[in-house]
């Protein structure tokens, strides 16, 4: 494996980058985020730095970017002036989901279809206690 370590996205904020490396851990591709608390050191600091970079293994580099851009919600890159981005659209292909509906009637995706992470089980005795 290679030791080399390669920037395959930036990103303005940790919890913006965070997503993005836990998509390429779930794809098998090892991924850290570097320089993550570079916005502590002041409010220019990230423009001076190069902002938050999330890097993989050189030899998975291509690999990481293809998955990364099929995941529009993934990037968070800039956008032209003007450009809105919607809070319905589609993580998969980008589409705009109608109010009050799943699935995206473009491609069907849906969150409904995404693994929700284990969480340890509520007993209904310890939810009456609270």
């Amino acid at each position: 494996m290679s030791s080399e370590f390669v920037t395959v996205a930036t990103y303005h904020y940790q919890m913006q980058a965070e997503p993005a490396r836990l998509a390429l851990h779930a794809a098998g591709i090892m991924a850290f985020v570097h320089d993550a608390n570079i916005n502590l050191l002041g409010p220019f600091s990230g423009n001076m730095m190069g902002w938050i970079k999330l890097q993989v293994p050189s030899n998975r580099a291509a690999e990481a970017r293809a998955l990364l851009e099929a995941s529009p919600g993934l990037l968070w890159e800039a956008h032209p002036a003007g450009e809105t981005i919607s809070d319905d659209a589609c993580l998969s292909c980008g589409q705009i989901i109608p109010a009050g509906k799943n699935r995206c009637p473009a491609c069907g995706w849906s969150f409904l279809d995404q693994p929700v992470p284990e969480a340890e089980a509520v007993n209904d005795e310890d939810a009456d206690e609270n």
